[in-house]
């Protein structure tokens, strides 16, 4: 999405990307993921060993610095556990005060000339006003929210299933997500068909 907004822009020196998830209306693979129900040390203690939070932030850094011609030094990533404050039930976890709800994970780089890159992600149980916020620091300036966020579950295999057709027309070799074009929807499916199915 930062990729695509700079397109409308003459010049951008940062990009700021704010993820907010109510991960408790997501699957239980996710609510697990983010820590829910751990000890916060032991929380930590896992992220330090890479088993906790969203893999693929850095790497999401990258490909969009890469989509910007910008050349970054090294990136650098915390994941803290964002603390429940009261009881919280969901279908799959049980959390009490005091433990880890979720996590806080940011990643930032910075260009020699000075162009950052600041990505947020809060995923926790309960989170109040999940939504999706990129702002650049841009000419024109751009800043672009999606109110109550863009769910994973579905939209990950659609925006696979929906970048076939550009890959297809692509050169031979590894591509990058920004060599394709603009994946865009090409099918209507019934809304009562499961995602999985999408890419049977």
């Amino acid at each position: 999405m930062p990729a695509f907004l700079s397109g409308a822009c003459a010049s951008v020196a940062g990009v700021y990307g704010e993820r907010v998830v109510d991960a408790s209306t997501r699957r239980q693979p996710l609510q697990k993921k983010v820590g829910s129900g751990l000890d916060p040390a032991v929380f930590k203690a896992l992220a330090a060993e890479g088993k906790a939070g969203h893999a693929g932030f850095k790497e999401s850094l990258a490909l969009l610095a890469n989509a910007l011609g910008w050349e970054i030094g090294s990136i650098t990533e915390t994941i803290e556990p964002v603390i429940a404050q009261k009881p919280i039930r969901t279908a799959f976890f049980s959390v009490d005060p005091g433990q880890t709800a979720g996590l806080h994970q940011i990643v930032t780089a910075e260009t020699n000339e000075g162009y950052k890159i600041h990505l947020d992600l809060k995923m926790y149980l309960d989170a109040e006003s999940p939504h999706d916020t990129i702002r650049l620091d841009s000419n024109p300036p751009i800043e672009a929210t999606v109110t109550t966020g863009i769910a994973g579950d579905v939209a990950t295999v659609a925006a696979l299933v929906n970048a076939i057709p550009s890959l297809l027309e692509a050169p031979a070799g590894v591509r990058l997500m920004t060599d394709l074009c603009v994946p865009r929807c090409r099918h209507n499916l019934p809304s009562t068909q499961p995602a999985l199915e999408l890419i049977s």
